[in-house]
């Protein structure tokens, strides 16, 4: 994807998060079922003899939101917990939902990681230098929202950064145009912005197969999104080989079960 038309589409979904935090949020706040199998697949391979159980269990969310991962965690576990989110939206991670003031452990860097990456400026390791490599590190629900192949490999490539040696990273990809309705949903929205730019120089010409703008509520604003298939996810797992084993792969979410597709990475 042409780099100046990746930046709008980052800023398109900075502003619409800003906009529609409160209303957002309020439609997220059930765990997904996938996590708990991702945590499932997780403890297979980190193992229940992982030295002082009194050790705090360190995890790390990239792009957090409102956190309703870590209040999710924190009902499944009684491990003491090390919590570290990143995310560019406050108006998310401090909603009403309260989960910022309830889950406890937690630690929250404000950054917009799409800008960073895309700056070019310090690689993506070098941007959370100073927050440690967790046991766990998590991408949900924000692939996404990352346009274009070579950021999204920049991006798995920075959670991998921030993953210990033996620690697991798991993403999930959201693969909406599997779905009938909400394919229907994706081409009507898309089209309806093609014929309303929402911002100077916007073209259905300039995006990949599998991108979209979805509505909100079935009106504007828009977000960009990005619907995988399964090529697309093995060749992210690939990109990443060097630094990394896949242990897992499966589906879950949404009514038919099978909205999100989870990547499950060991790191070398």
């Amino acid at each position: 994807m042409e780099r100046a038309f990746a930046q709008r589409l980052i800023e398109l979904n900075n502003r619409f998060y800003r906009l529609n935090a409160p209303s957002f949020s309020r439609t997220r706040q059930a765990p997904w079922p996938g996590w708990e199998r991702a945590l499932e697949v997780a403890g297979e391979h980190l193992g229940h003899g992982q030295g002082d159980p009194d050790r705090p269990f360190r995890v790390f969310d990239l792009a957090c939101g409102n956190l309703r991962f870590e209040a999710f965690l924190a009902e499944e576990t009684d491990r003491p917990l090390e919590l570290y989110g990143v995310d560019s939206c406050d108006e998310l991670a401090f909603d009403e939902s309260g989960h910022a003031d309830s889950v406890t452990g937690f630690m929250y860097r404000k950054l917009d990681v799409l800008e960073a990456l895309m700056s070019k400026s310090r690689c993506g390791a070098a941007l959370l230098a100073d927050v440690p490599a967790a046991d766990l590190s998590v991408c949900f629900g924000f692939m996404h929202h990352v346009p274009g192949v070579e950021l999204r490999e920049d991006v798995l490539r920075m959670l991998l950064a921030r993953t210990r040696a033996g620690g697991i990273a798991a993403v999930s990809f959201w693969a909406f145009a599997e779905d009938p309705r909400l394919a229907r949903k994706a081409v009507g929205a898309t089209a309806r912005a093609a014929k309303e730019p929402p911002f100077e120089g916007f073209s259905t010409r300039s995006f990949e197969p599998g991108d979209y703008l979805l509505d909100w509520q079935g009106a504007a604003p828009y977000r960009y999104c990005h619907s995988f298939g399964e090529d697309e996810i093995s060749r992210l797992a690939e990109a990443v080989s060097g630094d990394a084993d896949e242990v897992g792969r499966f589906s879950a979410d949404g009514r038919t079960g099978n909205l999100n597709r989870y990547l499950i990475l060991r790191r070398h």
